[in-house]
């Protein structure tokens, strides 16, 4: 199984509100700025957000859960009443779908408790669209009053959905366009792969950022939301059984003032049995320029919980786990490798933090091949000429064995490892200033028998054929299949567009990503390595991201 994201950048625009409606934002923003949230949130359309009781393991309730009686309670009838805005749905659980939503300072009878998850069932009424009603009981969401004998209710059935079992011989491709998340079914039988299906959109709330497919290419997980907050979701590739996992407004702000700084999930990736998403945090300085990783590390299990492995500061900038559910931890400083559910943890590489010139933080990215762990660590001070970037293995058992060093590889372009570990290439510059430029190389891992292979501006290195026997790359102006000891077979591309990502599917095929500075539109094409090539999706704007899924 094959997984990679990619992007550009893009404009985003805002819209102007009259005076009158300013106002009552202001007083809603106001409202909602008291809510205390707890557990994972299910963005609402308009009216207001409301919330859900998710993130901790449900506490079975032998007795209906102790409360304070709402004063304006004045009779014997049972009622909660909400202290914040809150989802109703049709059973007692963030599973069921939404019938509405409530406000604050809202009184309902009550008929029922279910003792599993202690949400109550509430009287259905002309606003609230379904047959059964239930909001969650937890105290900081309502107060209940007069409820000791209110009888336990049955819970209608969990209305989960299968996910789909992807056919032999297919493959799965999801892109964003336009801030919305799609998913096709791929053809792979075909040379050039085409889509087997029409793109079926599967997001619920707009602004998707990033995606990943689950290693069994049954899900997505992905995270949207705006500019000072995120949620986490995930949902069937069919469309089904979406969820809220998480939202960034109920994660813990560590070291920072409340008021200036908030949360925002960042990384994520599936546990390697699916079974749940990872993800660490960063925090967005709300009166400035600036962003930088918590270096924390949660678990967001399918199945509502959602647990701190890491606090703040002991997790890392970036993550990988590993096939036997290991994770690496990458900071500032070190490379550890953890085991979730254990205090199991060793610091297997120490260097020196890298001289980024900024008060950007930079975190290595250790690679995962068929064989074992790779990365490259920078040399403290990576301006200087002549610095050098040293490769290391980490195997599985016993300590990390150093490969090689290659010099003068800028920060931002990554050394990259075939599949089967054994060769790499990277892009490296040559010469200062103006007289700077860039040149492709490959090389076998321990560095040996390096040999330029391109060069020219913007040059970009893009994936190695699984066999290793060719790779992907592009420049100004072209993109090109390259092969160690062979002249380059170059695609020249018309004025104004520029390959940015490229992904190798089966065989001789792969998909290239293509933007278009002058009329500003992406274009997401399948490809073979003799030229044939066919449309598989397009959209507006210059940013552009899709992963892929193969058996």
């Amino acid at each position: 199984m094959l997984r990679g994201n990619f992007q550009t950048s893009r404009i985003w625009l805002q819209k102007k509100h009259n005076a009158t409606w300013l106002m009552l934002s202001l007083l809603l923003l106001v409202s909602l700025a008291c809510n205390a949230f707890a557990g994972n949130l299910e963005p609402l359309p308009e009216p207001p957000k409301a919330t859900d009781n998710l993130a901790e393991t449900p506490t079975p309730f032998d007795i209906a859960p102790t409360v304070t009686p709402f004063e304006i309670a004045s009779s014997s009838e049972a009622t909660v009443s909400t202290l914040v805005d809150l989802n109703v749905r049709n059973g007692p659980g963030v599973q069921y779908d939404r019938v509405g939503f409530l406000s604050a300072g809202t009184s309902v009878a009550v008929i029922g408790l279910d003792k599993q998850s202690g949400w109550w069932k509430i009287q259905c009424s002309a606003v609230l669209q379904g047959d059964e009603c239930w909001v969650a009981g937890r105290a900081q969401y309502v107060a209940a009053a007069n409820v000791e004998d209110v009888p336990t209710a049955a819970a209608p059935a969990t209305p989960t959905t299968i996910p789909p079992t992807v056919q032999v011989g297919r493959g799965l491709l999801a892109y964003l366009s336009d801030g919305e998340l799609y998913v096709a079914t791929l053809d792979l039988g075909q040379d050039p792969a085409q889509l087997a299906s029409d793109a079926v959109q599967v997001n619920r709330t707009g602004g998707v950022l990033r995606f990943s497919f689950s290693p069994d290419g049954r899900r997505i997980a992905y995270v949207a939301g705006g500019e000072n907050a995120n949620n986490l979701n995930i949902v069937n590739v069919d469309g089904g059984d979406h969820r809220t996992l998480v939202s960034s407004t109920i994660l813990p702000l560590e070291g920072s003032q409340a008021g200036q700084f908030s949360v925002l999930i960042d990384q994520i990736q599936w546990l390697p049995d699916g079974s749940g998403v990872a993800f660490n945090t960063s925090t967005l300085n709300l009166e400035g320029p600036g962003s930088a990783s918590q270096e924390d590390l949660w678990v967001a299990t399918l199945d509502g919980q959602l647990h701190q492995r890491f606090a703040a500061g002991q997790g890392g900038g970036k993550f990988l786990f590993e096939p036997d559910g290991r994770v690496i931890l990458s900071r500032a400083s070190e490379l550890s490798r953890a085991v979730l559910g254990s205090q199991e943890e060793s610091i297997f590489l120490n260097y020196e933090p890298v001289n980024t010139a900024s008060e950007y933080v930079y975190y290595p990215s250790p690679q995962e091949t068929e064989i074992d762990t790779f990365v490259a660590i920078p040399a403290g001070d990576p301006w200087e000429d002549g610095a050098q970037t040293v490769l290391w293995r980490a195997p599985a058992v016993g300590p990390p064995v150093e490969l090689g060093r290659i010099t003068n590889i800028p920060l931002n372009l990554p050394v990259v490892w075939s599949h089967d570990g054994t060769q790499i290439a990277f892009i490296q510059q040559t010469g200062r200033g103006e007289e700077a430029s860039l040149r492709l190389v490959t090389a076998a891992a321990d560095t040996s028998g390096a040999e330029p292979y391109a060069g020219g501006p913007n040059l970009s290195f893009f994936a190695w054929q699984p066999t290793g026997t060719r790779f992907l790359y592009g420049g100004v102006g072209y993109y090109a299949i390259g092969q160690p000891q062979a002249p380059p077979n170059q695609f020249l591309l018309p004025a104004g567009q520029v390959a940015v990502a490229a992904r190798w599917l089966e065989g001789n095929s792969y998909l290239v990503n293509l933007i278009n500075t002058t009329d500003e539109h992406w274009e997401l094409r399948s490809a073979t390595v003799a030229g044939e090539s066919a449309s598989l999706a397009t959209g507006k704007g210059l940013k552009s991201q899709f992963d892929i899924w193969l058996p």
